[in-house]
């Protein structure tokens, strides 16, 4: 797995592998080169959650956890700052092109992992350049985005959509058990410019209150909410794609959710699973 900042030139080139603790919980211990060391005496086990004989992702739980964490130690507390844009670049071409489902599952990583906005591309490496202009080659193309591009806001010569790929491969499985992901990172284009789209106060189920500003840049690309939690923690996070009502999330630790005058705000565990913590929170204010 190799993960690349092309604003900054920096990369990370690792083993796409886990070290996820059994008992008495299940975390993550370790990642990358430094998982087999950290699984070694304890009860653990070492999870690579790209290898499977009929499908580029086996543990979707596992990769979105592995792409988080690869991120996180890439661009450090400056993700968000960012608003980083993903190119999702599977390193393989499969017997018979790439799935609906497969490419949905490498951008709903990206899109788990905080990012903003997500392109799967399949095709050769891109340049820096190719990336920071959105200019795409032929002979590729690039998977569906989490928002729409405006027509205001699009390039001469955008990336094409995905068109199933005629097979190439003679071998399917030893494609996955070499299968690479170059995940390519930079900040989204367009100046910035924060507005601030709202200010609400919602009541818990308990009688507390949690405090939420909602945010968009000025270009449309991110809107982000910094929400403020009985006890005074706070936290900013990206708006996310979601089937209905409006999700924040940073992948890591909070997801707060949005309908109407409603709200509800979940929690990652130390197993990875997300576990209701604040529920019926309600709008007072205005």
């Amino acid at each position: 797995m190799t993960l690349k900042n092309v604003k900054t030139g920096q990369s990370i080139s690792e083993v796409p592998e886990l070290a996820i603790s059994t008992a008495p919980k299940r975390r993550l211990l370790a990642a990358g080169s430094e998982a087999r060391t950290a699984a070694a005496g304890q009860a653990a086990e070492v999870v690579n959650p790209f290898v499977h004989p009929r499908s580029l992702v086996s543990d979707f739980t596992s990769a979105e956890l592995l792409v988080t964490h690869q991120l996180r130690r890439l661009l450090g507390r400056s993700f968000l700052a960012l608003s980083p844009c993903v190119v999702m670049h599977p390193m393989v071409n499969p017997q018979g092109g790439f799935t609906q489902v497969e490419r949905r599952a490498f951008r709903e990583m990206a899109l788990g992992a905080g990012a903003a906005k997500v392109f799967v591309w399949t095709g050769r490496p891109l340049t820096d350049q190719e990336v920071l202009s959105r200019q795409a080659p032929s002979g590729g193309c690039v998977g569906i985005t989490a928002k729409p591009v405006s027509s205001a806001t699009k390039p001469d010569h955008p990336m094409p959509r995905c068109k199933r790929s005629p097979p190439n491969s003679p071998d399917r499985f030893l494609l996955l058990a070499s299968m690479l992901v170059c995940i390519v990172v930079s900040a989204c284009a367009g100046a910035i410019g924060v507005k601030l789209s709202s200010e609400i106060e919602y009541r818990t189920e308990t009688g507390e209150s949690i405090h939420a500003r909602y945010y968009r840049l000025n270009d449309g690309s991110l809107s982000f909410a910094k929400i403020r939690l009985p006890g005074g923690s706070e936290a900013t996070l990206p708006n996310v794609l979601s089937a209905s009502g409006a999700k924040y999330s940073d992948g890591r630790r909070y997801t707060w959710w949005t309908k109407g005058n409603t709200a509800f705000l979940e929690v990652r565990g130390s197993d990875g699973t997300w576990q209701l913590r604040y529920r019926d929170c309600v709008a007072i204010q205005r």
